[in-house]
């Protein structure tokens, strides 16, 4: 497998788009998974991005490696709360956060997103949800 730099190669395929392109993005294609851990019973399964399952085939061990470093920095130095951002819209943060809280969902301990931008929240379109009130 070719060693592909992530950022590198989101850049290159935004770039390719137009700008009436980034107006209006569609929701992304889903599909049902089955959760590794056990549901509570509340729960209901989510739809995962076929982009985010291909994310994890090219670059799963690159996720599995980076939510380990997370859990490590976080219990040295007690962190609770991490915060992800970028520039510009449609630059791939909330795919690529996914693919991490899924790596870390598999972890003991919790996982928790929240998509707090306030402009254009993909968080809950990219799993299928329709939230009524609040952040995403």
């Amino acid at each position: 497998m070719r060693e592909v730099d992530v950022d590198h190669a989101l850049a290159r395929a935004y770039a390719q788009r137009s700008a009436a392109e980034h107006a209006a993005v569609p929701p992304a294609p889903h599909f049902e998974v089955e959760v590794e851990a056990e549901p509570r019973p509340e729960a209901r399964a989510l739809l995962w991005p076929a982009t985010v399952r291909a994310l994890e085939r090219e670059f799963g061990e690159r996720f599995a490696r980076l939510a380990d470093a997370l859990i490590e920095a976080r219990a040295r130095q007690h962190l609770k709360v991490l915060l992800f951002t970028s520039c510009h819209r449609a630059e791939g943060r909330t795919t690529l956060l996914l693919t991490l809280a899924r790596a870390l969902a598999r972890r003991p301990g919790r996982t928790l997103l929240v998509d707090a931008d306030l402009t254009g929240p993909m968080l809950a379109r990219q799993l299928g949800l329709r939230p009524e009130v609040g952040l995403d």
